[in-house]
């Protein structure tokens, strides 16, 4: 996957080029967790919007059909998307319109990619290599960031496919 939502709320998915994947560039999905209430958390309130998705192997934008209230998708250039006509279904402005269950989102195929790395606990990985970049990292002085620079988001575009 490209960008994936995997249970997470007011995101904002915006003026990004994602290109080339395997099952979705962009999706918005549940997630399966025991700590979670009623074991699931369900994603809401995410905007995916300005985006350009292409070369996706299942879908250039997806949805889960049972997350589909509250999410929506408005202003992408995109070829497929799961379920069919998303931005349709579930525009960011006005009422949608559409069948949430026609080419719906496969969520198994998200968790059943042959291929896939194996998963692990990030306690148990080694430890990287020294970085080039950071010959001193144990023992170098910290410094506090200070605030984050002003940006001007109306002023980011699309990247460029390199």
């Amino acid at each position: 996957n490209g960008i994936l939502v995997a249970g997470g709320n007011d995101n904002v998915i915006e003026r990004n080029r994602v290109f080339d994947h395997d099952i979705t560039g962009i999706a918005v999905v549940l997630i399966d967790d025991a700590e979670a209430p009623g074991g699931l958390y369900w994603p809401t309130g995410n905007v995916v919007q300005g985006n350009v998705v292409e070369d996706s192997r299942l879908a250039d934008l997806g949805v889960v059909q049972e997350v589909v209230g509250g999410n929506c998708f408005a202003d992408n250039e995109f070829t497929s998307s799961a379920p069919k006509a998303v931005e349709t279904l579930l525009p960011c402005e006005g009422t949608g319109s559409g069948d949430p269950d026609d080419g719906g989102l496969d969520i198994g195929k998200l968790a059943t990619l042959d291929g896939k790395p194996e998963s692990g606990d990030f306690h148990d990985m080694p430890a990287p290599d020294p970085q080039k970049n950071m010959p001193d990292a144990d023992s170098a002085d910290w410094a506090k960031a200070g605030a984050p620079p002003e940006v001007d988001l109306d002023a980011i575009e699309v990247p460029e496919k390199p």
